[in-house]
């Protein structure tokens, strides 16, 4: 414990001492969606005063020890003497600055509902609705209803949506950052130290290799019937000749990464972990990486890749690497099943 001169929070965040912790959460959501620094014309510091006002008032044990040693002494600038723990790190808070983001889990659950559920349903609900009127979306909704062999109608379909989905959940991203008026900085689209995330990223890679070995085989132990050896089937993996393969490529390898690390890493993440702190916040928000992908073996080690990604945001404050990393599992993953 040391003696600082600081800031009297209760001050800085706008309420009294006697306020309830819903009162000095609303007030420090106010103020921080007006001066976070990714928002044009933010002020950083005066963020930073918030976030360190929030994060010793919002825990109840930290607040009742700063009430104790808080004097009523203020000189003319309101800075009061106050006793404070050196840099406390509650609740696995390894990026808590990282997790200052305007939005809670409910929004991100929003995010994860529309994005994986709402959007592709409504997509095909908007194709079946316009077939009857339109050639051409008729013709994509033949292509995304065909169940036999693979043509490359239901082939460049199956890829439209892709694309589709993938804007609209970007899109829906955008949504939430003006309503919060922040910008792509706050779900990790930032500039980062380009050899520690070589070094992170090599060791993360090498990690999951080992990871996923040991993870598949003891869920393979401790649940009967378990394949961890399933092959991952979709549009873009099965009978696809090879002069389209370009297509897959792109549909597996590129597009998936950009909004999954946006979604999971950059907006849910972040969410969870402001709540629950960051080990509740990588584990949480990788299950449902994980149930996204909707297939038994493939959900087990997704749910790892997404543990390791929440570790490098962490590590690198940029959803860029992840991407990479991302990209880098995708791609192997399509060469060994198109090998087979």
């Amino acid at each position: 414990m040391s003696v600082n001169k600081v800031q009297d929070f209760y001050k800085i965040l706008g309420v009294s001492r006697s306020a309830t912790q819903g009162q000095i959460k609303r007030a420090y959501r106010t103020q921080a969606i007006k001066v976070h620094p990714d928002k044009t014309g933010g002020d950083d510091t005066r963020f930073k005063l918030l976030s360190d006002a929030y994060e010793i008032l919002s825990n109840p044990s930290m607040r009742a020890e700063y009430d104790r040693t808080h004097t009523s002494d203020t000189d003319s600038t309101n800075t009061a003497v106050v006793k404070v723990k050196d840099k406390p790190r509650t609740k696995g808070s390894a990026g808590i600055e990282l997790f200052n983001v305007p939005w809670g889990p409910t929004q991100a659950l929003i995010v994860f509902a529309l994005v994986w559920i709402g959007l592709p349903l409504l997509v095909i609900i908007l194709a079946a609705m316009l077939a009857q009127y339109l050639p051409l979306a008729k013709s994509f909704y033949d292509g995304l209803a065909y169940t036999g062999p693979m043509t490359l109608n239901s082939l460049i379909a199956s890829f439209v949506e892709v694309i589709i989905d993938a804007v609209a959940g970007l899109g829906l991203i955008y949504f939430f950052l003006r309503r919060y008026k922040v910008g792509w900085k706050a779900v990790g689209w930032r500039k980062f130290n380009l050899w520690k995330a070589i070094k992170i990223l090599l060791i993360v890679f090498v990690a999951f290799l080992i990871g996923v070995t040991v993870l598949l085989a003891l869920v393979s132990v401790l649940i009967p019937g378990f394949n961890a050896n399933q092959t991952q089937s979709n549009d873009f993996t099965t009978n696809v000749a090879q002069q389209h393969r370009l297509i897959s490529l792109f549909a597996l390898v590129v597009i998936p990464p950009i909004i999954e690390e946006t979604v999971f890493r950059g907006f849910i993440f972040p969410a969870f972990a402001k709540k629950w702190g960051t080990w509740a916040g990588a584990i949480s928000s990788s299950i449902l990486f994980g149930f996204a992908h909707l297939q038994a073996n493939v959900s087990v080690y997704t749910f790892l890749l997404g543990m390791l990604l929440c570790y490098m945001y962490v590590k690198l404050k940029s959803v860029y690497p992840g991407m990479a990393l991302h990209m880098l599992n995708n791609y192997l993953a399509l060469m060994a099943i198109t090998a087979k």
